[in-house]
C-alpha cells in the first residue's frame, strides 16, 4: 500500500509539473510582446541598483580617506593607491580641481584622482559627471539627448554623481533580449522540473555534500590568507562565543583541543601565555570585550593594536586587528585577525635609522658648510681689501714707478689668491656633483715636472724657503691627465710653502718603477717639509671637506679647507693612494702613489717655439660684450703690437668676417655668453662658410666658463683653443702663438 501511494504521489507530482510547464511556455509567449519595454526597464533598474551600491561604496571609501588623512599619515592607508599629498597651503574643505578630488586642511591637501575612482567598465554607461556645489565639476564620456540620466547624492562627501544610460545600447540589445528572455524562461522551467524530480532522490545526500563544498571553499580562502596571519577568530557579540577559523603552529594552548569557547577566557589565557609582560596590561585593557564594544561605539568599527610576544623563546612583533560587523545576517560579529609584523617592524626601524643617519649627515654637512662660509667670508675679503686698498694708494703715486710697481704686484698676487679660492670651491662642487672626468693624453714627464718646478721655485724663493727636487722619472712618456696630476702636486707643495716658516726647507722626490712588461710604471711622489706640522688629533680629518686645523686668522694662512679634499678625490679617481705623516713643529711628509701607462718608444711631439715678435702686426677680431673686459683684452693685445677690431656679439662677428676679404683677420678671440648670438653658434656658422680660407680661420674661446666640459664644448663647436678668464698675458701669448703657428 505504501508503494502504491508513493507511486500515486509521483504521478500527481509529474502531472502538476507538466501542467506548470505548459502554462509557463504559454505565459512566456504571451509576454514576449511586452518584453521589449521590460528588457530596457529591467536593465536600467539593475544598472541603477548596481550604481547605487558602487557610489555608496565610493562615498564610504573617500570619506574614510579624508577622515584618515585628518588624523593620520596615508603611508599605510589601504583604500586607494592613487592618493597623493600636496604640501601646500590652500582653502580648507573639499573641492574638484580638474580631474582630481582635493581635500585641504589648510596646511596640506589630499589629492585623489577621480578617473580610477568612478570609472566603470560597463557599456550601458555613456557618461559620468561628478560635481560639488559651487566647488567644481568633472566628467567623462559623452551624453546623447535621449540617454537616460541617473543621479545620486553622496551623503558623507556631499558629491553629486550623475550617470547616463546609453539609449542606443538598450535599443540594440532589445531584440536579443526578447529571445534570451523567452529561451531562458523555457530553460529555467526545464531545470525546475528536473530539479523537482530528482529532489527526493538527493534529499539525504545534499546536506553533507553542501557542507563539504562549503568547507572546501573556506579552506581555499584560509589558505590564501594564513601566510600573513597567526590566527583568525569570529566572535558572536551576543553570546561572546568564539569560532576558530585558523590557528598557526605556536604556543596557543587555549585553542589546541576545542573549536569554540568563551572570548573573555581565551583572550586572558592568550595574554598570560603569549603576550610580553611589559605589553600585557595594555593589551588586556584594549582587547577586553566591554572595552572593545565601547571603542566601536565611540569610533569606527576597526581597532588595531601592536604588541610584543614571546614565541619559542624569541621575541616577535604582532598586530591584532578587531573588526565589528554589526550587519551580519546571523547577528553582530567581531572578526579577530592577528599577524606577525616582525619583519615589517624591523624594516620600519631600519628605515627610521637610515633616515636619522641621513639627517645627522645633512646636519653635519650644513655645519661644515656654515663653518666654511664663515671662514670664506674672511678669506675672500682679505685679498679684496688688499686689491681695493692698493688700487686707492696707486692713484696717489702715479709718478713713483717703484712704489706703483710694488702696488701692482701686490694687487696681482691678491687677485691670483682670490682666483685660487674660487677655483677650489668650483672644483669641489664639480667633484661632489659626480662630474669629475680623467682625460688621459700622452705627456713627457719632464714637461709635467718643469711647470711645477717653475711655480714652486718662485713661491718658495719669495718666502725665503729652500726648495729641492730629485728623482729618476725625467724621460718617460706616460698616459695621464697632465692638468689634474699637476693640481695634485701643486696643492701639496703649496701647502708645504704656506705652512713652512721662513728659512725652512721643502723637498720633492719623484721615483718611477717600471714594471717587467714596460707598459706600466709605478710613480711615487714624496713631498717633505719642516714646517709647523699637523697635530695627531687633526690628522684623521685632513681629507674632510671645509676642514682646517687652524683658521686663517690664527695661522695667517688663507684657504678654503678644500685643497686636500680635492687632492684625495683626484688621487682616488686615478686609482692611486695618498698618505700623510706629520708631527707638530717637526714637519709633514705626503706620499702619493699612482700607476701610469707608459708609451714605449714614443715621445710627445713638442710645439715649435715661436718668438713674441712673430705676433707683431697680426689682426685679431675680438668678440666681447662686456665693455670692461673688451677694453682690457684690447689693451693687452695692443701691448703685443697686435691690431684689434672689437665687436660685441656673435652676429656682429659673422657680419665682420663676411664683410672683409679672406685673410684680413688672422684670428678670432670669441666670448661665449653674449646677447643676440653666443660664441658656440657663431663658431658653428663660421665653420659652414663657403669660402675655405674664412671657414678655417682660428677661433679661440676667451670665457669665464672654465671647466673641462666647457673646453670640450668649445672644441666640439669648432673652436681651436680655450682661454679661461681672467686672462694672464703669458697665457694669451701662448694661445696666440699656438693658433698662428698651426695656421
Amino acid at each position: 500500500m505504501k508503494i502504491k501511494q508513493k507511486t500515486k504521489n509521483w504521478i500527481v507530482l509529474i502531472t502538476a509539473l507538466l501542467l506548470f510547464f505548459s502554462f509557463y511556455i504559454f505565459l512566456a509567449l504571451r509576454l514576449g510582446k511586452n518584453v521589449k519595454g521590460n528588457v530596457s526597464q529591467g536593465t536600467i533598474s539593475m544598472a541603477s541598483s548596481f550604481l547605487e551600491r558602487e557610489t555608496s561604496s565610493i562615498d564610504e571609501k573617500v570619506s574614510s580617506a579624508i577622515d584618515y588623512f585628518s588624523s593620520n599619515s596615508l603611508e599605510d592607508f589601504p583604500i586607494f593607491d592613487f592618493v597623493e599629498i600636496e604640501e601646500k597651503k590652500s582653502e580648507k574643505g573639499l573641492s574638484i580641481d580638474g580631474g582630481y578630488l582635493k581635500y585641504s586642511n589648510g596646511e596640506r591637501a589630499l589629492i585623489m584622482e577621480l578617473a580610477p575612482i568612478f570609472q566603470f567598465d560597463n557599456p550601458l554607461i555613456s557618461s559620468i559627471t561628478v560635481s560639488l556645489s559651487g566647488k567644481g565639476e568633472w566628467g567623462i564620456g559623452k551624453r546623447e539627448v535621449d540617454d537616460t540620466r541617473i543621479e545620486f547624492n553622496l551623503e558623507k562627501t556631499g558629491l553629486k554623481v550623475a550617470y547616463t544610460i546609453s539609449q542606443q545600447f538598450l535599443e540594440a540589445n532589445q531584440e536579443r533580449g526578447i529571445t534570451l528572455v523567452v529561451s531562458n524562461m523555457i530553460y529555467v522551467a526545464i531545470l525546475f522540473i528536473v530539479f523537482i524530480v530528482f529532489m527526493a532522490i538527493y534529499t539525504f545526500s545534499r546536506e553533507p555534500f553542501a557542507a563539504n563544498k562549503n568547507k572546501k571553499m573556506v579552506d581555499r580562502i584560509l589558505s590564501a590568507v594564513t601566510d600573513d596571519f597567526v590566527f583568525l577568530v569570529e566572535v558572536d557579540v551576543k553570546t561572546r562565543i568564539e569560532k576558530i577559523f585558523f590557528v598557526s603552529k605556536g604556543p596557543h594552548p587555549q585553542w589546541s583541543d576545542k573549536k569554540t569557547h568563551k572570548y573573555d577566557e581565551s583572550i586572558k589565557e592568550y595574554a598570560d601565555v603569549v603576550v610580553a609582560p611589559e605589553d600585557r596590561k595594555r593589551f588586556l585593557e584594549v582587547t577586553e570585550f566591554n572595552a572593545l564594544m565601547e571603542y566601536f561605539k565611540n569610533n569606527d568599527n576597526e581597532c588595531i593594536i601592536e604588541y610584543d610576544v614571546i614565541v619559542n623563546g624569541g621575541r616577535r612583533r604582532y598586530q591584532g586587528k578587531f573588526t565589528l560587523s554589526p550587519q551580519d545576517p546571523e547577528g553582530a560579529k567581531i572578526y579577530v585577525g592577528v599577524r606577525d609584523i616582525t619583519l615589517i617592524e624591523e624594516e620600519r626601524t631600519e628605515y627610521n635609522r637610515k633616515l636619522m643617519s641621513a639627517l645627522a649627515q645633512a646636519e653635519e654637512a650644513n655645519k661644515g658648510k656654515s663653518y666654511f662660509l664663515f671662514n670664506m667670508s674672511h678669506d675672500i675679503r682679505t685679498p679684496l681689501n688688499a686689491i681695493i686698498g692698493y688700487s686707492e694708494l696707486a692713484k696717489n703715486h702715479l709718478d713713483e714707478k717703484e712704489v706703483l710697481d710694488d702696488y701692482i704686484y701686490k694687487i696681482q698676487t691678491c687677485g691670483r689668491q682670490l682666483l685660487g679660492l674660487i677655483g677650489d670651491v668650483l672644483d669641489m662642487a664639480k667633484i661632489e656633483s659626480g662630474n669629475l672626468e680623467i682625460s688621459e693624453k700622452p705627456c713627457l714627464c719632464q714637461d709635467l715636472m718643469s711647470d711645477i718646478m717653475i711655480s714652486v721655485n718662485e713661491s718658495a724663493k719669495k718666502k725665503g724657503l729652500e726648495f729641492e727636487a730629485s728623482g729618476n722619472a725625467c724621460h718617460s712618456t706616460i698616459l695621464c691627465d697632465k692638468v689634474k696630476v699637476q693640481k695634485i702636486l701643486l696643492n701639496i707643495l703649496s701647502n708645504a710653502v704656506k705652512y713652512t716658516p721662513k728659512g725652512g726647507k721643502i723637498s720633492l722626490s719623484v721615483q718611477e718603477k717600471i714594471r717587467e712588461d714596460e707598459r706600466l710604471s709605478d710613480f711615487t711622489f714624496v713631498v717633505k717639509d719642516n714646517g709647523i706640522g699637523i697635530s695627531k688629533e687633526f690628522l684623521p680629518y685632513i681629507f674632510n671637506s671645509f676642514s682646517r686645523e687652524r683658521n686663517a686668522t690664527i695661522s695667517g694662512v688663507s684657504g678654503t679647507g678644500l685643497g686636500m679634499t680635492i687632492t684625495k678625490r683626484l688621487v682616488d679617481a686615478m686609482g692611486g693612494k695618498i698618505e700623510v705623516e706629520s708631527q707638530q713643529n717637526m714637519g709633514t711628509t705626503v706620499t702619493v702613489s699612482i700607476t701610469f701607462s707608459r708609451l714605449v718608444g714614443l715621445e710627445e711631439k713638442r710645439e715649435e717655439i715661436i718668438p713674441d715678435a712673430f705676433l707683431k702686426g697680426i689682426r685679431v677680431l675680438l668678440v666681447e660684450d662686456n665693455e670692461i673686459n673688451g677694453e682690457i683684452a684690447s689693451e693687452m693685445l695692443r701691448e703685443l703690437k697686435v691690431n684689434v677690431d672689437l665687436v660685441t656679439n656673435g652676429k656682429e662677428c659673422i657680419d665682420a668676417l663676411l664683410e672683409k676679404d679672406a685673410g684680413y683677420y688672422d684670428l678670432v678671440l670669441m666670448d661665449i655668453q653674449m646677447p643676440v648670438m653666443d660664441g658656440y653658434e657663431a663658431t658653428r656658422i663660421i665653420r659652414r662658410f663657403s669660402d675655405k680660407d674664412k671657414r678655417l680661420i682660428p677661433v679661440i674661446a676667451m670665457t669665464a666658463n672654465a671647466f673641462e666640459e666647457d673646453k670640450q664644448k668649445a672644441f666640439q663647436s669648432g673652436m681651436n683653443g680655450h682661454l679661461a678668464k681672467p686672462v694672464e698675458m703669458r697665457h694669451l701669448i701662448q694661445a696666440l702663438k699656438s693658433a698662428i703657428g698651426k695656421k
